[in-house]
């Protein structure tokens, strides 16, 4: 019968065992897991963000122009990019301040 991929020809990137993509209360539920398990790994992190902060911060991290974080990141247009761009800028300071 062949894998999954082979007989739909796609595969989702977080997927079901079975190669199936998550519903929205099912992947919610798994997410949560996850959190629940790092915090006790590490419960000196905070772990209080969402699945979807995660976009963000790629974005933000990522070296190079707008543009560029705009192809990547697959937004129609800069200005979806730009809200993703967290990313503070350092600027110079004189002296000691």
């Amino acid at each position: 019968m062949g894998s999954f991929q082979q007989r739909y020809g796609h595969i989702f990137v977080i997927h079901q065992p079975s190669g199936l993509r998550y519903n929205c209360n099912a992947f919610n539920a798994q997410w949560m897991k996850a959190k629940k398990l790092a915090a006790k790994k590490f419960p000196d992190l905070d772990f209080q963000f969402t699945f979807h902060d995660l976009k963000a911060k790629g974005i933000s991290n990522l070296e190079g122009t707008l543009s560029e974080k705009q192809d990547i990141s697959g937004h129609k247009n800069a200005s979806q990019t730009a809200r993703y761009n967290r990313k503070i800028s350092v600027v110079p300071v004189v002296g000691e301040q």
